[in-house]
């Protein structure tokens, strides 16, 4: 069995209630991971990649686990249909989507999964959650704290912190 280890998951949803999608894709994680240690506020943010899409609901969720990745990487696709993901092109509007960011120190690399997540120092709306409840995190492979990666990120989309109450 594997040590705990922190996980770093951010959720988005871009169609249909999206407030409702993360409230269920929260509980489900919880379900099989155990109560979050800590969870983000909601943030509004621009469309990545295909602009032309309605504007996301995005959320980091922490928790402590020991179960491998590529377990969590099936059980995070098999929940993402289960709330309604439809296949679409990369980039594309979606229900839910559910990425692994980080994996303790770990870095683990294969033809389906990268963690750290490859993209996330480039990713705005990654960050500001992220920041939001763990700045002094270290990303294991650029040595750089999650305030210093958010301060250097080249992403000019717009992320916008949504009312707590709405959380």
């Amino acid at each position: 069995m594997l040590p705990e280890q922190l996980l770093v998951l951010v959720l988005g949803s871009n169609l249909g209630n999206r407030q409702l999608t993360l409230h269920k894709a929260t509980a489900k994680l919880c379900a099989y991971f155990g109560a979050e240690i800590a969870k983000s506020s909601i943030y509004e943010t621009a469309a990545w990649g295909l602009n032309e899409q309605p504007v996301f609901l995005n959320q980091a969720l922490v928790f402590n686990t020991n179960k491998p990745p590529l377990e969590i990487l099936s059980f995070i696709k098999n929940l993402e249909i289960e709330l309604g993901r439809l296949p679409r092109a990369h980039w594309d509007k979606r229900e839910i989507d559910i990425d692994i960011i980080l994996y303790g120190e770990t870095i683990f690399k294969n033809e389906i999964l990268q963690i750290p997540h490859p993209q996330m120092a480039n990713r705005r709306f990654v960050l500001e959650p992220i920041c939001e409840i763990l700045p002094e995190l270290v990303h294991p492979e650029l040595n750089l704290t999650m305030t210093a990666l958010l301060s250097a990120c080249p992403d000019p989309l717009k992320v916008q912190k949504l009312d707590s109450n709405i959380n």
